[in-house]
């Protein structure tokens, strides 16, 4: 089997060599006039060359929910907290440290000082203000990918009563700054810690919430370009911590895992992410390291409750069933992945005794309760996205098909709609409206706590009264066979209050059980991830949530 591997990959290498050599020539026409100063800088400068598999839509982590964009501003902006690197714990970042309340709703942070963002501004608890009130109004915009991460913090945009907004107010007060709690929550400051709450200057902050700009922050790097799938970033000297051994970063895009695999053997880039479940052997052989990352990832198929067909809880239900999730993580998803039985990662230690049953694959099933619904052969409509490869769907085209035919296999008509990842699928899967009935859905945590999970899935369903009402409106809610939606939400509220591990992992498991019962999304796995190191890095460390401590990595001149 090596041998093949090896044998496609020489004959990959020689059309990959025809097709690079035309971009670098299309590159060097550009900019000729500079290339001889340009190398003597490069000689003389250490630059991480690190590839991603998706395109980069926005820069705007507050407007996006990519994992590549939030990995882009982790190097450049930065937040009131940070997460740990080994931990994922909440530490100091741009305040020094915090109080909190003994009935745990006021946190006070106190802001460092003689902090410089990169256009010179100074920060203070009044730039942190209106950092917030950007969130709150990007909370508000229901049709924006990255909507899951600001809506426990600031509610919905219809002010549901099924959600209450956790942060009931915030304010500046000399060199603090202060937010105010409706409950309890021990997950608060690691959901603080991710991109999307960095703080940005204030200058580059529309009217609207969203950036006129490259996102300009306090953190070690400033963006330098954005052109032709590249992203690079330069070491920003007044950086107010600890020393960064970089001088630059480019982040390129590189879709194809085979034009990823040769660029690094061929010394033109010096960490990758994603390897290619393939690839794993040839690099091992050939003297090159893989860090694999934690099974953080999970890839699940959207379920649009606005959608007449899904309104019937036996239509899905019926999908469930029909998915043979546990064929599919073998014969795709790389080598560490696990079949998913509900939307919380196994490292948390809260699965539900017996969830399985509720996911378990079973054609015969899934058959009967689709001729026992209301569903009458309607062709329904299932959005995947193309020419992307993501951590949480190496394939996603091959992903869909295995989908989708076992949904044909138990009766459903269904349709297939490519996206184009560039042509904003995030932002299309959740949006509101009927049209859509199936989406093929994943990311990776975004910091460690069930709830990045569980919120995450649940924005689509939130958001839109005709999802929250046909969840009402279920058989099985109004004759007492399973928990109401609203009860179900204050499970996750509650267990999210508790600081005792055991009870919170004893908590979460009678939440997840219960949100599966309404069949809001049907998991599929928890996808492992590696990144690939050249032979020039000496120094890398990956984290769970896939933003790396690249500002701090290091490789040989």
């Amino acid at each position: 089997m090596a041998s093949s591997q090896f044998s496609r990959r020489t004959l990959a290498k020689l059309t990959l060599a025809v097709a690079s050599g035309f971009s670098l020539a299309s590159c060097s026409a550009e900019s000729h006039t500079d290339s001889a100063s340009a190398s003597n800088s490069q000689q003389d400068s250490k630059t991480l060359r690190f590839a991603q598999a998706a395109s980069v839509t926005s820069l705007d982590v507050a407007t996006s929910s990519s994992l590549e964009t939030a990995r882009i501003n982790a190097q450049v902006i930065e937040g009131l907290v940070a997460a740990n690197l080994s931990t994922g714990q909440p530490e100091p970042a741009l305040a020094t440290d915090w109080t909190i309340s003994d009935d745990q709703l006021t946190y006070t942070f106190t802001l460092r000082n003689d902090v410089k963002f990169h256009d010179g501004s100074t920060l203070d608890s009044e730039t942190v203000r209106k950092n917030f009130e950007r969130f709150e109004k990007l909370a508000h915009t229901s049709d924006l990918s990255s909507h899951a991460w600001y809506l426990t913090f600031f509610g919905t945009e219809n002010k549901s009563e099924v959600l209450e907004p956790l942060i009931s107010s915030y304010k500046a007060q000399g060199s603090s700054f202060i937010i105010e709690l409706s409950r309890p929550s021990t997950s608060f400051l690691s959901a603080l810690a991710q991109p999307a709450f960095a703080v940005c200057s204030t200058g580059i902050i529309g009217a609207d919430g969203t950036l006129s700009s490259s996102p300009i922050g306090t953190g070690p790097f400033t963006v330098q370009s954005t052109e032709n799938d590249t992203v690079k970033l330069s070491r920003f000297e007044s950086y107010w911590g600890n020393e960064v051994p970089l001088d630059s970063i480019e982040f390129i895009t590189i879709k194809s895992s085979e034009l990823r695999f040769y660029k690094l053997t061929s010394d033109e880039l010096d960490v990758y992410d994603q390897v290619g479940r393939e690839d794993y052997v040839p690099l091992a052989r050939s003297g090159y390291q893989t860090r694999t990352r934690d099974p953080y990832a999970l890839t699940y198929v959207g379920i649009n409750l606005e959608h007449p067909v899904f309104a019937d809880p036996n239509v899905r239900l019926a999908v469930t069933h029909a998915v043979d999730a546990s064929a599919l993580v073998h014969a795709i998803f790389p080598e560490g992945s696990n079949t998913a039985v509900d939307y919380i990662p196994p490292l948390f230690m809260s699965r539900a005794e017996g969830i399985e049953t509720l996911t378990k694959h079973d054609q015969d099933r899934a058959k009967e309760l689709l001729k026992a619904s209301s569903y009458s052969g309607e062709e329904v409509e299932f959005y995947y996205p193309t020419d992307v490869s993501l951590t949480s769907m190496e394939k996603p085209e091959v992903v869909y098909s295995s989908i989708a035919a076992d949904l044909t296999r138990a009766g459903f008509t269904i349709k297939p709609v490519p996206i184009k990842w560039s042509d904003g699928y995030l932002d299309k899967v959740n949006a509101t409206g009927t049209k859509r009935g199936l989406s093929l859905h994943g990311f990776t945590g975004s910091y460690r706590d069930p709830n990045a999970f569980m919120w995450r899935v649940l924005a689509p369903t939130l958001i839109s009264a005709k999802a929250l009402s046909a969840l009402d409106a279920s058989p099985k809610v109004k004759d007492g066979t399973i928990m109401p939606f609203s009860d179900v939400i204050e499970l996750i509220q509650k267990a999210d209050a508790l600081d005792d591990l055991d009870e919170r992992r004893e908590a979460f498991k009678d939440a997840s059980y219960h949100l599966m019962e309404h069949t809001v999304a049907v998991p599929i796995a928890y996808a492992v991830s590696s990144v690939a190191l050249g032979k020039n890095v000496t120094s890398y460390s990956v984290t769970s949530t896939g933003i790396d401590d690249i500002a701090h990595a290091d490789v040989q001149k």
